[in-house]
């Protein structure tokens, strides 16, 4: 949340412009869950009683190829983090559903043994100059 010296930093190209007519509707409980991340489109999604973390991120078009499903993270509206699993998770509205990237660990063989014969080459190298001595 935003307090009100945040709003007095704001630039003038911030400001939203309302017109004769318009009216600016702030609810009093939010209506919706936010989902984002590693989903097709991250975004508000409306709120429905008993729905869980599957329905959310099915609606935002489920999750991308590296998307980390193991480790979503559901922020409650009141600041509490918890670690939930794809099919679980109570979700009320207000909460917002995080979707981490898959963080992929990849070992490049070639780049290994490349370095290890550098390795033991300039070892024998070493050596053989020591022997010449």
């Amino acid at each position: 949340s935003r307090g009100l010296g945040d709003v007095y930093k704001r630039q003038p190209e911030d400001d939203i412009v309302l017109e004769m007519g318009d009216s600016v509707h702030v609810p009093k409980t939010p209506t919706g869950v936010t989902v984002i991340g590693m989903v097709a489109s991250s975004g508000t999604i409306h709120w429905i009683k008993g729905k869980n973390v599957k329905y959310y991120v099915e609606r935002a078009g489920g999750y991308t190829r590296n998307a980390d499903k193991s480790s979503i993270r559901l922020v409650r509206a009141n600041g509490k983090v918890e670690k939930v699993s794809t099919g679980f998770g109570r979700v009320e509205p207000g909460d917002v559903i995080i979707v981490p990237q898959r963080i992929k660990r990849q070992t490049d063989v070639f780049s290994i043994i490349e370095q290890t014969v550098s390795i033991l080459g300039g070892m024998a190298t070493t050596v053989y100059i020591l022997l010449r001595l």
